[in-house]
């Protein structure tokens, strides 16, 4: 898993164009680790 803080829309889809596999945008999240090791939130495969 990877964690970009991008500080613009700009930046945010230039990271995501030059990303491999599948990618997620998260606004907020403060407990997405908690929700993901509970399996409340899973990985995309």
């Amino acid at each position: 898993m990877n964690y970009h803080t991008p500080s613009s829309f700009s930046d945010a889809s230039a990271i995501a164009a030059k990303s491999a596999g599948q990618i997620r945008f998260l606004a907020g999240g403060t407990d997405v680790l908690v929700q993901m090791r509970s399996d409340i939130l899973t990985q995309m495969t």
